[in-house]
């Protein structure tokens, strides 16, 4: 007999509450929606190596930052404000008992996704985070980034500025620190520091709303989505 299905389960009894907010499926384990520059994503991932089983994570972020991939620095792993669990899906009963659990506890997450569907709901609940954060995990330039773009979007170019020159000498800092250590290998950091750099200059020239129309072109592609 096959186990029984998590992602139709989750589909069934959980992805309604997602689709009466907006998300649409994006395959059958993970669920979007885009409202303006931000993109809200929930990724269901089922285990089966040891025991069938799930976790949910959750993101939020501004596809005016060059992304690639999805980052979870805005969000985490479900239940909201936990460390995450793995919910038990290896029999009927137990997958129905742990759907039980989520529905209960997916109130909070559509919270979560409804305080940071603006920008200025997204400024906040990101700024809020972050300074929850120990320093190590938010002095790593794309905190920085995030918050730049985010200020620029919001005609805020002072503060735009401030954090893209932070986001510039984190980057830097970082590449100076891994070059003492591996002075020939190639690292991330250089292109992340000439998109401070162009974002800098674009705030000096008033000329943000090209370079930003360039790198929401750049997230849209590299993560397929439409507008």
């Amino acid at each position: 007999m096959s186990p029984p299905s998590v992602t139709k389960q989750f589909s069934q009894l959980v992805a309604p509450d997602l689709i009466a907010l907006g998300f649409t499926p994006n395959g059958t384990k993970q669920f979007r929606r885009l409202v303006g520059d931000i993109i809200q994503v929930i990724f269901l991932h089922v285990e089966s190596r040891i025991r069938r089983e799930f976790m949910i994570e959750y993101c939020a972020f501004l596809i005016s930052v060059p992304h690639t991939h999805y980052s979870l620095e805005h969000g985490g792993r479900f239940p909201v404000g936990s460390h995450g669990t793995w919910y038990r899906a290896d029999t009927s009963e137990k997958l129905e008992q742990s759907m039980t659990q989520v529905r209960a506890a997916i109130p909070a997450l559509v919270d979560w996704f409804r305080a940071s569907e603006t920008l200025p709901g997204f400024l906040g609940t990101f700024s809020t985070h972050c300074s929850a954060q120990p320093p190590a995990l938010v002095h790593n330039g794309h905190t920085a980034m995030t918050l730049a773009c985010g200020h620029v979007s919001a005609g805020d170019f002072h503060a735009a500025r401030l954090h893209a020159m932070r986001a510039l000498s984190e980057f830097e800092s970082i590449l100076a620190s891994f070059r003492a250590q591996h002075p020939t290998a190639d690292h991330w950091a250089p292109v992340c520091i000439e998109r401070a750099q162009a974002l800098i200059a674009a705030i000096d020239a008033s000329a943000t709303d090209s370079l930003l129309a360039e790198w929401r072109a750049l997230t849209t592609g590299a993560l397929k989505i439409h507008r």
